[in-house]
């Protein structure tokens, strides 16, 4: 196994010379990637919407739907929805957004919920409609 001749001094500073450069060049990549990121960030949340807009906003829905004409309106419903479902004792609406799905009125304690379902505090019955128990 042979050995390699130790580097000069200038081969030594010349190879230093080269890695710093190289890392210099690294360093600045990052930093400029991280302005763009910035740059970016920035661009989404001048451009995002407060909770306190949307809720304003959807306060005063009535009156901005009442003032639409019919083909506006068509466009406003048509923006907002993702998917509507319509079955015989409830309508549900999926809001484009993202948004998570909201509890529908039985979870919230709505009196108008199915009235078909049993309610969870009566016995269970047995095959001769007995109370089991």
């Amino acid at each position: 196994m042979a050995q390699s001749a130790p580097l000069t001094d200038e081969q030594a500073r010349t190879f230093v010379t080269d890695a710093l450069k190289a890392l210099a060049q690294q360093r600045d990549d990052l930093e400029d990637g991280v302005a763009d990121i910035d740059r970016e960030i920035l661009a989404v949340e001048l451009a995002a919407v407060s909770v306190d807009t949307v809720r304003t906003a959807l306060s005063n829905i009535n009156e901005v739907y009442e003032a639409l004409q019919p083909h506006e309106r068509k466009e406003l419903v048509r923006l907002l929805l993702q998917r509507a479902e319509v079955g015989e004792r409830r309508i549900t609406l999926e809001i484009r957004g993202g948004l998570r799905e909201l509890p529908g009125p039985a979870a919230l304690g709505d009196k108008s919920g199915s009235r078909s379902e049993r309610p969870s505090w009566l016995p269970d019955v047995d095959s001769n409609h007995e109370p089991t128990g």
